[in-house]
């Protein structure tokens, strides 16, 4: 008998291994951070000592991976008018914070995100640079709660919204080191990746040496591409014509370690492209929805899984999504690109699910220890409760987690085998003294930024439309 320090039992296990293995009921045994086990039916006799969690027929899956989440900006959520462009977001707001923002507001902001993450069933999320000046704040904040992080500050060198976001590119790769030699790709809990601010904000001789770097510390090139209409136009211009990822393949970056965030425009070559090299794609439906980017009109998300690109998902935040809920994101992909095509499924709810876990992992490039409920793979695992409406009636689980439980059941999360979640609230920090200290540093930050938010209603209202 494998000594084990820990099992669910009487769990609906959603496996996401290569079979797509659903047990029900099933159990998931773990030692040392790993799983050591995992079955259908009742477990085999169990050593003296070893923990054992009913889950009482709930679902139990791998926790969920959000690759894309601005983490850092946690106290800032919901201060920007969504009436604003985002370039005008940019110079508005963003670019007050370059000089203004402390490391205590970014540590703090980072656990409010982390916390809400680790509640809604997130354990692992990748960050393509929200940290300002240096990393530590951001994966102190990690380690408190107890999630992954895959973090970066933000580096650019032709960032024409902020100019004062531009570093020169010998600047750049230096912060990317750095980060990449303090937090390597081992057994710590944050770990760097090297990322770009992307978006025509990062020059050919960047991206090219910010690669390399990656390659050689093994972690992705994690950056923006292709968010709006605007940023594709102004790429393909700079290519007299060709399209934006074609650029990228002349610069040989396009292969598996590297990870693009957005894609809200991709056309048939590009799919090509991505096809031949195995590159990742992080899809962030809430926020094209919120800009207007049309992301989920085009059509292209489910052509690039059903010509086998890995897809992720990501939340994005802050003021690109409001929300670290990847649940959400699962529900609109496999909602909104039924509209957008005109076709049932276009993106089902188990390629969703698949999105959030297994696609998740690839796009962190820890597809071999995450994403999946598999021995020997780290013991990340969601619980979900079963004594809210949403969890009933029990026909379909997968359709039941997408389409209505989603994040409103998570009851216990597991990572590296440690509860971080217990009864829906984080184990390892306070969170209503946290929640407090939050609404009192955005208060405290907006006004060193000088910035008060708009009145969502005027004095003068405005007649409705039934007036």
């Amino acid at each position: 008998m494998e000594p084990l320090d820990l099992i669910v039992v009487n769990a609906r296990v959603l496996t996401m291994d290569p079979d797509r293995r659903v047990l029900a009921p099933g159990y998931v045994g773990v030692h040392k951070g790993r799983i050591a086990m995992l079955g259908e039916g009742s477990p085999p006799s169990l050593p003296a000592g070893v923990r054992v969690v009913d889950a009482a027929g709930g679902l139990c899956h791998p926790g969920l991976i959000d690759t894309h989440a601005h983490v850092a900006w946690g106290l800032v959520r919901c201060a920007v008018p969504e009436q604003l462009s985002e370039e005008e977001i940019f110079r508005l707001f963003d670019e007050r914070m370059l000089g203004r923002v402390r490391d205590e507001d970014e540590h703090l902001g980072t656990l409010l995100a982390c916390a809400e993450m680790a509640m809604n069933g997130t354990t692992c999320f990748a960050d393509t640079g929200s940290a300002l000046h240096h990393l530590a704040p951001t994966a102190e904040a990690v380690a408190a709660v107890g999630i992954r992080g895959m973090i970066s500050t933000l580096n650019g060198d032709t960032v024409v919204q902020v100019p004062a976001l531009s570093l020169p590119v010998d600047s750049c790769l230096a912060r990317i080191e750095e980060g990449l030699q303090r937090y390597p790709l081992g057994d710590e809990l944050a770990w760097a990746c090297a990322g770009l601010l992307g978006m025509e904000g990062a020059s050919d001789a960047l991206v090219r040496d910010a690669k390399a770097l990656a390659d050689g510390a093994g972690v992705p090139l994690n950056l923006h591409k292709s968010f709006s209409p605007d940023e594709v136009a102004a790429c393909r211009a700079r290519l007299g014509g060709r399209d934006p990822l074609e650029g990228f393949d002349d610069l040989g970056v396009l292969d598996r370690n590297i990870t693009l965030v957005h894609l809200n425009r991709c056309s048939p070559r590009e799919i090509d492209l991505l096809t031949a090299a195995g590159s990742s794609v992080c899809h962030c439906p809430a926020a094209s929805m919120m800009y207007a980017m049309g992301g989920s009109l085009e059509g292209h998300v489910p052509r690039l899984l059903a010509a086998g690109v890995p897809v992720a998902l990501g939340t994005d935040s802050t003021h690109w999504g409001n929300a670290w809920d990847l649940t959400r994101a699962i529900y609109l992909a496999a909602t909104v690109h039924k509209e957008g095509t005109r076709t049932r499924p276009a993106i089902d709810a188990e390629l969703a699910l698949e999105m959030a876990t297994i696609h998740g992992a690839r796009a962190v490039g820890r597809e071999h220890d995450l994403g999946s409920l598999e021995v020997g793979k780290r013991a990340d695992l969601v619980l979900h409760g079963t004594g809210r409406p949403e969890a009933h009636p029990a026909l379909d689980p997968i359709a039941n987690l997408v389409f209505s439980a989603q994040s409103k059941t998570v009851d216990t999360v597991l990572v590296e085998g440690n509860e971080v979640v217990r009864g829906g609230r984080p184990t390892r920090i306070d969170l209503d003294a946290l929640l407090a200290r939050a609404d009192r540093g955005a208060r405290d930050l907006l006004q060193l930024l000088d910035y008060r938010p708009p009145r969502r209603w005027a004095a003068a209202r405005r007649p409705s439309r039934t007036e």
